[in-house]
């Protein structure tokens, strides 16, 4: 999958200019473990080279890597200090892992489902290839797929996600949007018979050979394979066919066999039986509590460099929380959403630029006042 072409971009002229010749490039490359022609053939010319090299990386969800290692071994080059930045911010996350990210881009903040995070990590870079999230309506499940979203396109994965809710009828369905999706044929696709549930698992077995050659040649415009990820949500949906959830079941469990395969089924509700139980991992999920609103604004504090300390950070979280929390505990996802934005926005006002001391509840920093204690009237006010 490719990178963002800014990103690109950045971290070819980092390359470039750490190691403007491919023989040194290729010293760096056999200290990490790789030779060159593992990403681009000798013949080519530079410029070529060195796009293939990024373009390779990339594919083998090893960016992150690659660039902390260039870092280590170019520390004073401004070129890989820019491209490690802008890598930074492109993940969201304070130290440039993507699995850490406090945002998502467009899609907002991320809370620190720290179990459910490892899960996903596990899902994208090795181990179980399955995973069944739950929780109650305004819990945070759709969250879920954003994340995933967001993680996948540093690790060579491309999501698909259906609400089993609104669209789909047959199984057949379900097939002909997730290749849609990812640009199969449909000529082979296994016609209708009587048997609905044997039926169900034909078409299992063509998407997952589907997903097999994909891993095997790679996708449409790509000269790599990549992982397939298929996020169904509302698995147990009223009056969703038998068949068809058959479908979506038996490609949970077929992905343990299939390389190129994953599966997350969101508010799946039916009980998992040994041995199939033991190939998936289970999250049960509840809406962010106070505490996970504080972690988010610390994790954003970290993220942006600014120095908010604890007593401050708190304050903000305070002032953001009391409004949107009703009577009975509760708390709407849309209003955290917009309480998160607000506090984030009153932390970029209020930062104190790098470098020139603390930022306090009352602290002064650079000689402006960082915020004069958090109030109901600031960030949490609405309206």
């Amino acid at each position: 999958m490719p990178i963002v072409p800014k990103l690109y971009k950045t971290i070819r002229k980092a390359i470039e200019n750490a190691y403007p010749s491919p023989d040194d490039l290729s010293v760096f490359l056999l200290d990490w473990g790789y030779e060159l022609e593992t990403f681009a053939s000798l013949n080519l010319s530079r410029p070529h080279m060195y796009s293939k090299v990024i373009r390779g990386i990339a594919a083998r969800g090893l960016i992150r890597e690659f660039l902390a290692r260039l870092k280590a071994e170019r520390a004073e080059n401004s070129k890989v200090q820019e491209a490690w930045l802008l890598y930074a911010t492109d993940t969201g996350s304070y130290d440039a892992d993507e699995f850490n990210a406090c945002l998502l881009g467009d899609a907002g903040p991320c809370w620190d489902r720290t179990k459910l995070r490892a899960h996903v990590r596990e899902l994208l870079t090795g181990g179980k290839r399955t995973m069944v999230v739950r929780g109650a309506t305004g819990s945070g499940r759709t969250f879920t797929y954003w994340y995933i979203e967001h993680v996948a396109r540093f690790h060579n994965a491309r999501p698909f996600y259906l609400d089993m809710k609104r669209k789909p009828t047959g199984p057949d369905d379900v097939a002909r949007l997730i290749a849609g999706y990812y640009g199969w044929s449909l000529e082979t696709l296994p016609k209708p018979h009587a048997q609905k549930l044997q039926w169900a698992e034909e078409i299992g077995e063509w998407v997952a050979g589907r997903v097999a050659d994909m891993a095997a040649r790679g996708a449409p415009g790509s000269e790599f394979g990549f992982r397939v990820v298929l996020v169904f949500d509302n698995t147990c949906a009223a009056g969703l066919r038998t068949e068809t959830k058959a479908l979506v079941v038996y490609l949970a469990d077929r992905a343990a066999g299939e390389e190129g395969l994953r599966v997350v089924l969101l508010a799946h509700q039916d009980p998992y039986k040994p041995p199939a139980r033991h190939r998936v991992n289970f999250d049960n999920i509840t809406p962010p509590s106070k505490t996970d609103f504080y972690d988010f604004l610390a994790a954003y504090n970290r993220h942006k460099g600014y120095s908010f300390d604890e007593e401050a950070l708190t304050a903000v979280a305070n002032s953001a929380w009391a409004p949107i929390t009703t009577p009975a505990g509760l708390v709407l996802m849309d209003d955290l959403v917009t309480a998160a934005e607000e506090a984030m926005a009153f932390l970029d006002r209020n930062a104190v630029a790098p470098g020139t001391g603390p930022a306090s509840a009352n602290g002064t920093g650079s000689g402006a006042t960082v915020f004069s204690g958090a109030t109901p009237s600031s960030p949490g006010t609405r309206g």
